[in-house]
């Protein structure tokens, strides 16, 4: 399992994108970030990681 930032939201498209053999070969999430501000949110984001045990 993998747990990296969404492409539209900075991410790279080595990072898990279908286009790309990880993204194919691996379980994936995504995280992004918040609309408001641009800014990840680190408690959300260790939510989301506890929840995907990547």
């Amino acid at each position: 399992k993998i747990l990296t930032m969404d492409l539209a939201h900075g991410g790279h498209l080595t990072h898990g994108h279908p286009a790309n053999f990880s993204g194919r070969l691996y379980d994936v999430t995504h995280y992004g970030v918040a609309a408001e501000n641009e800014c990840i949110d680190y408690d959300a984001l260790e939510a989301q990681a506890e929840e995907v045990q990547p």
